[in-house]
């Protein structure tokens, strides 16, 4: 009997909550044969869960293909990027998502972060300090 890509996505969710990690995979995968668009979507989520960055972004396109508008998928997409220290990338899918729904406030927030980070990666100092030695420790005196 045939079922449906809501059905087999809401039965993958579940096992994900009880930690069976491949039977959820599985079902994500069953799903997206049938409805590749919806199944996109939780295989993109899936992936990146299991820290598969690279699943997660193949499928985080094909997501935002089919869901051009969405600005969740665009959003996700930029914390799959800041999650690999991908911070220009990550600051243009949250910027794709302001410009489908300018006031996300939390994506605003992950803009402001990840450019602090950049601009504090590009002051710092890449050269190592002079190295102290005995730094702390008194001078013997002679008496």
């Amino acid at each position: 009997m045939p079922q449906s890509s809501d059905v087999l996505i809401t039965m993958g969710n579940l096992k994900v909550e009880k930690n069976l990690i491949e039977e959820a995979g599985q079902l994500f995968e069953k799903a997206y044969k049938i409805d590749q668009a919806e199944g996109s979507v939780a295989l993109a989520s899936f992936y990146r869960w299991t820290e598969d960055f690279a699943n997660s972004e193949k499928y985080l396109v094909e997501a935002i293909g089919h869901y051009p508008k969405n600005a969740t998928l665009h959003a996700e997409r930029g914390v799959n990027f800041a999650i690999q220290n991908q911070l220009e990338k990550a600051i243009e899918s949250w910027q794709a998502a302001l410009q489908i729904e300018p006031d996300l406030e939390a994506v605003q927030k992950n803009i402001s972060m990840a450019k602090a980070r950049i601009e504090a990666e590009k002051n710092a100092d890449p050269r190592p300090g002079p190295f102290k030695q005995n730094i702390d420790q008194p001078q013997p005196t002679r008496e």
